[in-house]
């Protein structure tokens, strides 16, 4: 499964215009099939012919687009443009495909769009019935070159408090973009003395942190790189690295991108998602009167009170406790996220067409309870709404790529004075 096409949902708005403006001529061959089409439902049949008139044009308040298949050629396009019935609620009544470029996508095209919810159209004395017209688009996968990845290992530094020498990695190419999150491991390195420089086994913790980097922007990447044992007396050059790069790709595997939509609704509560659940992660969403009652009220029923307290159940101390839950407005959102596997790759609070939103992508607070949870303050660009969704990148079986790590006759730096 492919990644949905995000950017489309903006235009989708634009496109909410009423049918009848387009068809209300006199009928044709085509215009009657269409009616026909709609016969089980005369009150939306009627639209059709009798044209429709309304002040307010329905708008789009939550929907996902749906994944393209995998059956697509790669780098193709195709179109499937549906008309879509609304009620005087906003709930989709109906939705009918008006033409198509592969039958194929029609009953996803059709089963995506009845969970979708709007505002109803309106007219002078009220809600009405409308009917739009929307164009899906489906992309297949996208041409090798479009997924490149290289891997660039940059220039080594002492360490000297760790007795160490580290190097960044730099991932570059059109598909780094969509690595969330890495990790290296080291099997071999040895420097031109023959002396071997990867740490021992008992340095490292199973399973080893994937590195993220929250304040990235969508078009970066995570920041890590290998960290190797001081090189010996005289050593020059790292004669020879060898291992393995592991890069979290949400695309790979539509099971590793959770969206968690109309956040106000979910505030207080963990979240239901039956993805995080296999991931053994839980997360809950509060606000700034919801984080203060778990942080003062013994009986708080939200869970996030084991993240504020120490084992007694009373507040921890003034110097470990997060004292940003005092100082949170009306625009922050706290995240008390249990995460025990180090299944969690990264997270984004992101509008609902997709793009991530301007805000303290790092939090500006953040608050350690144990291993594997954490209470993280984020401060939005505007005070939460349903048109603010939480996306959250998930490290499974099929999400992680693994990339060789080879480099020779790397230079090494002259040793820091004793």
């Amino acid at each position: 499964m492919h990644r949905p096409n995000t950017w489309l949902l903006f235009a989708l708005i634009l496109l909410l215009a009423p049918i009848a403006s387009v068809i209300a001529k006199p009928v044709s061959p085509a215009k009657a099939a269409l009616v026909a089409q709609w016969a089980d439902l005369p009150a939306y049949a009627d639209l059709l012919t009798g044209g429709m008139r309304f002040k307010v044009a329905p708008r789009l308040v939550s929907g996902e687009l749906p994944s393209s298949p995998d059956f697509l050629a790669p780098a193709t396009t195709a179109f499937v443009q549906v008309l879509v019935a609304i009620d005087e609620h906003g709930d989709v009544a109906a939705v009918r495909v008006a033409r198509s470029d592969d039958a194929r996508l029609d009953a996803l095209a059709v089963a995506t769009i009845l969970t979708w919810k709007f505002t109803p159209a309106e007219d002078a004395i009220g809600p009405v019935k409308s009917l739009v017209q929307l164009p899906l688009q489906f992309d297949g996968p996208p041409a090798a070159e479009q997924t490149a990845i290289s891997v660039n290992l940059g220039p080594f530094a002492y360490d000297a408090k760790r007795r160490e020498i580290s190097a960044p990695i730099l991932l570059t190419g059109p598909g780094a973009a969509e690595v969330k999150a890495a990790r290296a491991q080291v099997a071999s390195a040895v420097d031109d003395t023959g002396a071997e420089l990867s740490p021992e086994s008992g340095l490292f913790n199973f399973p080893l942190p994937f590195a993220n980097n929250a304040k990235r922007t969508t078009a970066s990447i995570p920041a890590f790189g290998v960290s190797l044992r001081q090189p010996a007396a005289g050593a020059t050059k790292l004669r020879e690295l060898n291992g393995t790069i592991e890069m979290v790709i949400p695309a790979l595997d539509p099971d590793a991108t959770v969206q968690i939509n109309q956040l106000p609704t979910k505030l207080g509560q963990p979240i239901s998602s039956a993805a995080l659940k296999a991931a053994g992660i839980t997360i809950i969403v509060l606000d700034r009167e919801a984080s203060e009652h778990a942080l003062t009220d013994p009986n708080d029923a939200s869970g996030a009170r084991a993240f504020l307290t120490n084992a007694t159940g009373t507040s921890t101390t003034a110097g470990k406790n997060p004292n940003g839950v005092s100082r949170m407005n009306d625009r922050d959102v706290a995240l008390a996220i249990s995460d025990p596997r180090g299944r969690l790759a990264g997270l984004e609070f992101q509008n609902m067409y997709g793009s991530a939103l301007p805000y303290n992508r790092n939090g500006w607070s953040h608050y350690s309870a144990g291993p594997g949870k954490r209470f993280s303050i984020y401060r939005l660009n505007s005070k939460l709404n349903d048109e603010i969704k939480l996306v959250c990148w998930l490290v499974t079986p099929k999400s992680v790529a693994s990339y060789p790590l080879r480099a020779t006759n790397v230079p090494l730096p002259a040793a820091p004075a004793p």
